[in-house]
């Protein structure tokens, strides 16, 4: 609750996510292609903006800096000051087409955009913003799909410090969207995945915890899935086991651990508490499709009772 009393600022890449709910009807007659009976569409929010619904749902102040594109509706909750100081030509997309008879099985997934093309007005209308809003802590979220300039990069670690950092790794940009382009953050959280591949160096696990662990120098995280996480700072490592291993649907759960772990380790600092409320908000992330909804606050301090009784 002492948390709750910051302002935190949310930048990042924003998503529309597109879940194909149906069913698989056998193969096609003319080719080998499995043929897809579609019953209904629904529309989820996505990437940065999802991370500022968390927070915001959890009782925070949130500010969520984004570009928008016209005639795009993000339903975005009225409690966010949303800041959009351009508007850009495409806006990424991510359909997912969901075999829902089948426990929720995707069948594929389609990044429907091209990279963002920022213009140099755009950019400096951005950064602008970066320069003057005011809040008490920031979680920069970078998905790769251009609105992460170096420009803007830059400009971030001139005028903020101390940040939370989360950069994915997809399809689309797993040779190009690397932390090490950041210089000022704190804390950097990465799913198992982004940490095999960005300490490749390393023989094994251990060995690439080791190396990581002297090469970033500041504090950070890796998920493990259904094996929990790991919290690394300069004296502790803190593993903790998945709270909830029986998921409903895995997209946003990192997210989900990035945005609680990222608050309690700036504002909070211990490495057990951190891991813990990570793997918890995650955990109930994972029950729910998507980013359909988000858990609130007074259900997150039900569910730490419970687990602590």
């Amino acid at each position: 609750k002492s948390i709750k009393k910051n302002k935190i600022l949310v930048i990042g890449d924003p998503i529309t996510d597109i879940y194909r709910y149906g069913g698989t009807v056998g193969t096609s007659s003319k080719s080998p292609s499995i043929a897809f009976l579609e019953n209904y569409i629904e529309h989820y929010k996505g990437g940065s903006i999802a991370v500022a619904e968390m927070l915001s749902n959890l009782g925070f102040n949130v500010d969520l800096l984004i570009f928008k594109k016209k005639n795009i509706n993000l339903n975005i909750s009225s409690k966010i000051n949303v800041i959009t100081p351009f508007e850009a030509s495409n806006f990424p997309t991510i359909e997912r087409f969901v075999d829902n008879n089948r426990n929720m099985v995707k069948l594929l997934q389609v990044y429907n955009l091209n990279k963002i093309k920022i213009t140099n007005q755009q950019e400096k209308a951005f950064i602008k913003k970066i320069q003057t809003i005011k809040s008490d802590f920031t979680l920069v979220i970078d998905f790769g799909f251009g609105l992460m300039t170096n420009e803007i990069i830059k400009k971030i670690d001139e005028n903020i410090t101390n940040y939370s950092l989360n950069c994915h790794l997809n399809s689309l940009n797993y040779i190009s969207n690397y932390y090490d382009e950041y210089l000022n953050f704190n804390y950097l959280a990465l799913n198992k995945r982004e940490f095999e591949f960005r300490f490749r160096e390393g023989k094994n696990f251990e060995e690439k915890i080791k190396i990581a662990k002297e090469k970033l120098n500041k504090n950070f995280a890796i998920t493990l899935g259904e094996k929990g996480s790991i919290f690394i700072d300069k004296i502790h490592r803190c593993s903790f086991p998945a709270i909830n291993k029986d998921i409903i649907d895995p997209v946003g759960c990192g997210d989900a651990f990035f945005t609680l772990s990222s608050l309690f380790n700036h504002f909070h600092g211990d490495p057990f508490l951190t891991n813990f409320v990570g793997n918890v908000y995650a955990g109930l992330h994972g029950n729910i499709v998507c980013n359909k909804e988000f858990s609130s606050e007074k259900y997150f301090l039900e569910v730490i009772k419970n687990i602590l009784n």
